[in-house]
C-alpha cells in the first residue's frame, strides 16, 4: 500500500508540472508588479483621468452623479470598442471624477479591465479609450495572468479544471509530507529546551500569518466578528486535523512497529 501510494504521489505530481511551473511563472509576475521591479507598476496600472472642474462650473453638480444616464454612458461604451460587452460600470466618486465602463472585447484571455472607456459624466464626452486589441505587449500580459491565475478565461470549464489542479496540487503537498515523515527514521529525541525553543518559534510564526489574515480581512473586506470566528475555527480544525495525520498518527504507527 506504501509503495502503491508513492507511485500513485510521484505520477500525479509529474502530470501536474506544468500547470505549477504556469501559477511559479503568474506569481513571479505579481511579485514584480508589486515590487515595482524596473518600473513596471505605472505602466501596467493607468491612473484614473481627472477632470477639470473649472470648465464645469454651470453644470448642477448638486445632482452628480445621480443624474447620470448609464444606459447612454454603456451604448457610447459599446461603439468606443468594436465587440465590446459591457460587463462593470465604476461610477465616478467625486465631481472630478469620469465614470468608466469596461468589459470584454473579441481579444482572448484577457481580463475585462483590459478595455476600458472613461466617460466625462457632465456631457458624455469620451475622455480616454483603453482597448485590449490596442494594448502594448507588457500590458496584455499583465491582463492576462489574471484569468490564467483563477482559471476564469474559459468559462466555468476552465474554472472546474483549475479547482481540480489546485486541490491535487494541495494533497501532493500533505501526501509528500506524509510519506517523508513515515520513511523518516527516528531521531534522537530533543532536548526540553530544544522542544520549549521550537515551539516557541513555530507559535510566533503561525500567530504572525494570523495576525495579517484577520487584519486583511478586516481592512480590506470589513469582515464581522462572526466571519472572524469561523474563519478562526476553521483553521483551528484544520491545524488539528494535520497534527493528528501528521504528527500522532505517525507516532502510533512508529510505536507499534
Amino acid at each position: 500500500m506504501n509503495k502503491l501510494s508513492r507511485s500513485l504521489h510521484r505520477l500525479v505530481g509529474l502530470w501536474t508540472i506544468p500547470f505549477i511551473f504556469l501559477i511559479v511563472i503568474i506569481n513571479s509576475w505579481y511579485f514584480a508588479e508589486r515590487a515595482n521591479i524596473a518600473g513596471i507598476k505605472p505602466m501596467v496600472n493607468p491612473k484614473h483621468i481627472k477632470l477639470d472642474i473649472l470648465n464645469y462650473q454651470n453644470e448642477k453638480k448638486s445632482l452628480f452623479p445621480f443624474d447620470i444616464d448609464y444606459d447612454k454612458a454603456v451604448k457610447i461604451a459599446e461603439k468606443a470598442i468594436p465587440h465590446l460587452k459591457v460587463k462593470n460600470i465604476f461610477p465616478a466618486i467625486d465631481s472630478t471624477e469620469t465614470i468608466y465602463v469596461m468589459g470584454y472585447s473579441n481579444v482572448p484571455l484577457v481580463r475585462q479591465r483590459a478595455n476600458r472607456v472613461y466617460i466625462n459624466p457632465y456631457n458624455y464626452k469620451i475622455e480616454h479609450i483603453q482597448s485590449a486589441a490596442k494594448s502594448s505587449t507588457i500590458m496584455w500580459i499583465n491582463d492576462i495572468v489574471d484569468p490564467l491565475h483563477f482559471g476564469y478565461w474559459g468559462g466555468i470549464t476552465t474554472k472546474v479544471l483549475w479547482f481540480i489542479f489546485g486541490l491535487i496540487i494541495s494533497i501532493l503537498i500533505l501526501s509528500g509530507v506524509y510519506i517523508s515523515l513515515k520513511r523518516k527514521p527516528r531521531l534522537k529525541q530533543k532536548s526540553r529546551i530544544e522542544k520549549i525553543f521550537l515551539n516557541g518559534i513555530n507559535t510566533l510564526v503561525i500567530c504572525c500569518l494570523f495576525y495579517f489574515m484577520l487584519k486583511r480581512l478586516q481592512t480590506r473586506y470589513e469582515a464581522t466578528v462572526l466571519a472572524h470566528c469561523v474563519v478562526f475555527v476553521f483553521w483551528m480544525l484544520l491545524f488539528a486535523l494535520l497534527y493528528y495525520v501528521l504528527v500522532f498518527n505517525i507516532r502510533k504507527t512508529r510505536n507499534h512497529n
